[in-house]
C-alpha cells in the first residue's frame, strides 16, 4: 500500500509535470510557425513588391493633393495590385480566381496571409529582408489607424500563425502531452561521441516524428502539416549555430 510520503511524491510529480507541460504549450504558443515550400514562393513575391514600392517616401512627402490618410490609402492599395500581378503572373490559375471578380476587400484573406508570411519569416530569421521589412511594418502598421481602416474597407493584419493555434485549430493539441514529444523534440549534440550514438539518437528522433505526424493528422491537418509543426520546434538557438 501506498503511505503518505509516496502519494505527496506522486502528486509532486504530476504537479511538476503540469509545469513542464504548461512552459512548453507557452513557448509553442509564441513559437513561429516554419514556412513552407509553397508559402517561400509568395514570400519572394511579398519581398519584391516591397522592394519596388516607394510607401516610406511617399507617405512622408508633403503634396500629391492629398492628405496623409488618403496618401497612406493610396499606398496600401498600389502595393496590393503590384502583388496581385505578382501572383497572376506566378500562378495564372490562382490569380485568375483571385482577382478576376473581386476588388482588394474581397481578397481580404489573401492579403492577410501573404503579408502574415512576411512577419512570421522575419521572426524566425533576423537577418532577413532587411531593407524591406522596416516598409513592410510601417505600412501595416498605417493600415490600423481607424480612418484608414475606413477608407479601406479591409485589415491588412491577422496574428501570426504559431504551432499551438495550427494544432488547437485541428484538435491535434495532444500532441504535446505524447510522450514522444520528448524524442521528438530533443536535440542532437556531437561533440565527444561516436558517430554510431549520433546516428543512433537522429534515427530516435526522426521514428518519434514519424509516429507523432501518423498519429495526429486529421482530415483537415495533413501527416506534412503536423512534420512541420514539429520541425518548427527546433530551438533557436541551434538555427543560429547551422546559419
Amino acid at each position: 500500500m501506498l503511505g503518505d510520503e509516496d502519494i505527496d511524491m506522486t502528486d509532486e510529480s504530476d504537479m511538476e509535470l503540469e509545469r513542464a507541460l504548461k512552459s512548453v504549450i507557452g513557448l509553442w504558443s509564441t513559437l513561429p510557425l516554419r514556412l513552407s515550400l509553397g508559402e517561400c514562393k509568395y514570400l519572394g513575391l511579398l519581398d519584391a513588391a516591397l522592394q519596388v514600392s516607394e510607401y516610406t517616401d511617399k507617405i512622408d512627402t508633403i503634396g500629391f493633393g492629398l492628405s496623409k490618410t488618403k496618401r497612406i490609402v493610396s499606398q496600401i492599395r498600389e502595393l496590393c495590385a503590384i502583388l496581385s500581378g505578382l501572383v497572376l503572373a506566378a500562378d495564372y490559375k490562382l490569380g485568375q480566381s483571385l482577382f478576376t471578380d473581386s476588388d482588394f476587400q474581397g481578397n481580404e484573406r489573401f492579403f492577410q496571409d501573404i503579408f502574415e508570411l512576411g512577419r512570421r519569416h522575419k521572426i524566425m530569421n533576423p537577418d532577413k529582408m532587411r531593407t524591406t521589412y522596416r516598409k513592410l511594418i510601417y505600412l501595416l502598421q498605417d493600415s490600423q489607424l481607424p480612418e484608414v481602416k475606413d477608407m479601406l474597407k479591409f485589415t491588412c493584419v491577422k496574428p501570426i500563425k504559431t504551432v499551438y493555434s495550427v494544432l488547437e485549430e485541428h484538435g491535434a493539441a495532444g500532441l504535446l502531452r505524447d510522450d514522444l514529444i520528448t524524442y521528438a523534440m530533443m536535440e542532437i549534440y556531437s561533440d565527444g561521441r561516436t558517430r554510431r550514438e549520433v546516428q543512433k539518437d537522429i534515427k530516435t528522433k526522426e521514428r518519434a516524428i514519424e509516429m507523432l505526424s501518423a498519429c495526429y493528422q486529421r482530415d483537415s491537418l495533413s501527416q506534412e502539416k503536423v512534420h512541420q509543426c514539429l520541425y518548427s520546434t527546433r530551438p533557436p538557438a541551434s538555427r543560429l549555430l547551422c546559419s
